[in-house]
């Protein structure tokens, strides 16, 4: 058995394993402010784009562009925020 084999099924064997999108999304939605979210959208993006984590489902190179430039405005609104005035 590789060690990814080995990891994979750690991880398939861990409680949290079983944690699916709600949560994630749940969690996202508690931020008013939507700060939290910023960091939550640039893993999401890296996942999707990971061809060992998807497998065929990857996302298309106009996706990933589109989903970086909103995680953008929304990085510069959080930032916003925080400038008085």
């Amino acid at each position: 058995m590789s060690t990814l084999e080995i990891v994979w099924n750690r991880v398939k064997a861990h409680p949290l394993s079983r944690v699916g999108p709600g949560l994630i999304t749940g969690v996202a939605d508690d931020d008013p402010s939507g700060i939290a979210t910023v960091p939550l959208m640039a893993v999401i993006i890296l996942l999707v784009c990971n061809k060992s984590v998807m497998g065929p489902f990857t996302a298309s190179r106009p996706i990933v562009i589109l989903g970086w430039i909103g995680t953008a405005v929304m990085g510069l609104a959080a930032v916003r925020m925080f400038i008085p005035g």
